[in-house]
């Protein structure tokens, strides 16, 4: 890390101030070594899970190096409580390593629905400075995670667009997952006002207009809980010039037959770990 990116992660770090980082931290360390002490001392968790609980709420959201994985080393801020497999760094191997072997120096990545940034975090260490890595995400607090993690990494060429991918520009109403949760099923929903609670309005915009105004993508992961085929109809253009290779999640086989319809042009394929469950990991190669 940079000296200026050093001194970036001091700063926020102080925000915090020494107790509170100190008590995150305690209970950041009791959740790592729950797994080890309640195989062998089972009656010592039961008795330390409240003082956990107290140490770290089921809120708390800590700056912490992925430990494992394609993302060792990297910074991340995540909420230890739901997200044990980020910082783990075990979250999804099979997408990390075709992560590995798809993504070059100077390549550019769009990451659709970028939750917390862990996969995001992954593309810019890939892709090096003489690439970019565009992330989508409309949570707003997860948002401000990747934008936090972008800094503490020094990854100046990650940034953030606060929007739903969608198949219009305008705005959409989005459903916000529960706070108590690691906040990964938000989704954008049909009809329902903006003040309904949990649902807030947010800016929707096409990869065709971003892919337009910025550098076209050679990877587009997409992950956003059932509507693949409405963001796949935002970028029709980006995918008829560009041929992006695509990584979708798909959770059920009326979203794979959307997907299979506005992508004529592609072979779609299964990853092994995932054939046959949803949902399911497919990987698309444009045919010309």
């Amino acid at each position: 890390m940079s000296a200026s990116g050093g001194s970036r992660k001091a700063a926020a770090s102080a925000e915090r101030g020494p107790f509170s980082q100190v008590r995150e931290w305690l209970g950041f360390g009791f959740l790592r070594a729950a797994p080890l002490v309640r195989a062998m001392l089972p009656s010592i968790v039961r008795l330390a899970r409240p003082l956990s609980r107290r140490l770290l709420p089921l809120t708390t959201e800590i700056d912490c190096r992925i430990r494992d994985g394609v993302g060792a080393g990297l910074w991340l801020r995540v909420r230890p409580r739901y997200e044990a497999q980020y910082w783990r760094g075990d979250y999804e191997y099979e997408v990390q390593h075709l992560l590995e072997q798809m993504v070059h120096a100077g390549d550019v990545v769009y990451d659709i629905g970028a939750h917390a940034g862990f996969f995001a975090v992954i593309a810019a260490r890939l892709v090096g400075d003489t690439g970019a890595v565009f992330a989508f995400e409309p949570d707003p607090a997860n948002a401000a995670r990747i934008e936090r993690a972008a800094t503490l990494n020094d990854f100046f060429w990650l940034s953030v667009t606060r929007s739903a991918a969608w198949h219009t520009k305008g705005k959409a109403h989005f459903a916000l997952a529960g706070n108590r949760s690691s906040r990964n099923t938000g989704a954008v929903v049909s009809g329902g006002a903006a003040a309904e609670t949990g649902v807030v309005e947010v800016d929707a915009v096409t990869l065709d207009a971003h892919c337009g105004r910025t550098r076209p993508p050679t990877l587009i992961k997409v992950d956003v809980e059932g509507a693949e085929a409405s963001v796949l109809k935002g970028a029709v253009g980006t995918l008829r010039f560009h041929h992006p290779t695509l990584i979708l999640e798909l959770h059920n086989a009326s979203a794979l037959d959307s997907v299979q319809q506005v992508l004529s042009r592609y072979v779609l394929e299964h990853l092994p770990h995932s054939a046959g469950s949803w949902p399911t990991h497919v990987v698309a190669r444009a045919t010309d």
